[in-house]
């Protein structure tokens, strides 16, 4: 049954073609963690509200410190460049700050079993992600052989 579900989050995501709309890309992780950590509806009631309060803080400061990393170029002062690895450093102890939070707060909710499995799950997701996400662009960088 695992089985047949996983291969209908593949189908899925290769028919929507993993689209810019997040909400599509949110779904089918849900799905995803939720088959990978084979939730009962006790702990998905609780851990989902968690972890989605979690995942908004965690999205924010990742998209922080991408925007740190393109301020930099090479033209940058000194005085400029400390500002932006404070910022940087900064940030980064934010994200970690909420990581941490995010895992103490499932320790009450999930076993340790399934946390780990959750870190598992979410990175079995984001590669799954990324392979499709290139196959596309190598999809489309193919010249018509009409």
């Amino acid at each position: 049954m695992k089985n047949i579900t996983y291969l209908f989050i593949l189908l899925l995501t290769y028919q929507i073609g993993l689209s810019q709309n997040g909400s599509r890309i949110k779904a089918l992780k849900t799905a995803h963690i939720t088959n990978a950590l084979n939730l009962t509806a006790d702990e998905a009631e609780k851990f989902w509200p968690i972890y989605n309060a979690a995942d908004v803080n965690i999205k924010k400061y990742r998209m922080q410190l991408r925007q740190i990393t393109r301020k930099s170029k090479e033209d940058l002062s000194e005085g400029e460049a400390k500002i932006l690895i404070n910022q940087y450093i900064d940030t980064e102890n934010k994200l970690h700050k909420e990581e941490i939070n995010l895992l103490t707060q499932l320790k009450g909710v999930l076993s340790a079993k399934k946390i780990i499995k959750l870190k598992k799950a979410e990175e079995d997701f984001n590669r799954k992600v990324l392979e499709q996400m290139k196959k596309r662009r190598m999809q489309g960088e193919r010249p018509n052989r009409n």
